[in-house]
């Protein structure tokens, strides 16, 4: 009977030695499902933080852009109306050359024929 007394204690030993596995198994394996669960929630964050950001630098060198191209804008339309009042003030001066230009050619005309008609 000692023997089976043995053998029963040796075998509740095993038991609870497996038990004691078993448990410390399971734990761990929670452990790791739970910091594998927030390991991957604080990626997700990263990842949204950082896309974020990119998102507001391409936003701000966007907006860089826009403001350049309308600074751009503005200066052409500077010089276009800069160029409109030159081109203004030419036709001015052209019109003003052909009415004196005919006047002229009309006074060497009324001349010529003066003097023709006085001979």
């Amino acid at each position: 009977m000692d023997e089976n007394k043995i053998l029963e204690k040796y075998l509740d030993k095993i038991d609870k030695d497996r038990r004691e596995q078993e448990e410390r198994l399971s734990r761990n394996i929670e452990l790791s499902e739970k910091r594998i669960h927030d390991e991957r929630i604080e990626l997700e964050k990263r990842v949204i933080e950082d896309s974020k950001a990119r998102e507001e630098r391409m936003e701000k060198r966007f907006m860089e852009v826009m403001n350049s191209l309308e600074k751009i804008n503005s200066k052409m339309d500077e010089k276009i109306d800069k160029m409109s009042e030159k081109i203004d003030s030419t036709n001015k001066w052209i019109t003003g050359l052909c009415i004196s230009t005919i006047v002229g050619i009309a006074a060497i005309v009324v001349t010529v024929v003066i003097a023709f008609l006085q001979r």
